[in-house]
């Protein structure tokens, strides 16, 4: 069976009302029934800190398909800055394998973009 690892924030936690639900995993079952999904989103989660996590979440679980979607935390105040989060992403591909690896991206979020592409 294809272990698939869904690595990400909240909105890969499938936060609804407040508290993480299986609904972005039950969304992937209803095209992909024969995969075994372990999503490992945590709300509020960005790219430098998710790196601390990522041998216990991901790897250790041999993946063979990994998404990655990280960015909406990450353009806070608190996050890294943007070759920060360049260099984030591209450790998370070199940890877990550049053939395993799916990268979502998040729409455009923070004040500061908005105000740029208005």
């Amino acid at each position: 069976m294809t272990n698939l690892v869904l690595f990400g924030d909240s909105i890969t936690a499938g936060m609804t009302d407040g508290y993480p639900s299986p609904i972005f995993s039950n969304e992937i079952r209803k095209y992909f029934p024969n995969i075994e999904i372990l999503n490992r989103g945590v709300p509020g989660d960005r790219t430098d800190l998710a790196l601390s996590r990522i041998q216990a979440d991901v790897i250790q679980s041999s993946p063979d398909i990994v998404t990655i979607f990280f960015g909406t935390n990450d353009v806070t105040d608190e996050g890294p800055d943007y070759q920060t989060f360049i260099s984030n992403i591209k450790e998370m591909v070199t940890l877990i394998g550049i053939k395993k690896c799916i990268l979502i991206t998040p729409g455009i979020t923070g004040i500061s973009l908005q105000t740029t592409l208005s």
